[in-house]
């Protein structure tokens, strides 16, 4: 921008910004907006058999986390076709299924204390692929209509990883 006395004043910024020059008695702030608009609040929500971990990202930056450690839920285990209780699978599956989907949802409202002040414009969820249907589901209705991707992942990996692998998503979405 430049102004006055000090002709040119150099915004640094943590999003991309299109070049551009324009002359006129105001500043043409246009190329600024839409940026802004593309980099607006989003919801990270990473989810295993074990813990959520939950991040905001604003302008290309993690402003906010927080993580929920829930019941350790045992890996999927196949069901053995026995017929034990009259239903249609062994009950060690259904148990453990049971158990990942309460935790699930017990994340799911990790969330929504999480996000509380409600400007989140979308939601990205990581973790094991089998997972993203179950927490999206799980996830309170005003978030259920905002996930705008997912990618597979390990919940521990380091916030860096993380903002890269969801701002290649956030990238898609105009």
């Amino acid at each position: 921008f430049s102004s006055g006395k000090q002709l040119w004043e150099m915004a640094e910024l943590e999003f991309y910004v299109p070049q551009d020059l324009s002359i006129g008695a105001s500043p043409n702030v246009d190329p600024l907006i839409q940026s802004l608009h593309k980099y607006t609040k989003y919801l990270v929500v990473l989810v295993d058999r074990k813990k959520a971990r939950m991040f905001t990202v604003e302008q290309g930056e993690i402003v906010d986390h927080s993580e929920f450690i829930g019941g350790y839920v045992p890996q999927k285990v196949k069901s053995t076709g026995r017929d034990i209780s009259g239903g249609d699978g062994d009950i060690n599956f259904r148990h453990n299924e049971e158990l990942l989907q309460r935790h699930i949802d017990l994340a799911a409202k990790a969330v929504t204390k999480f996000t509380k002040a409600g400007d989140i414009h979308f939601v990205i969820i990581g973790g094991h692929a089998e997972m993203f249907k179950k927490v999206a589901k799980s996830l309170p209705s005003s978030l259920q209509t905002k996930v705008a991707g997912s990618f597979v992942t390990e919940v521990n990996i380091p916030l860096n990883e993380i903002l890269l692998e969801s701002k290649k998503i956030a990238a898609t979405i105009s």
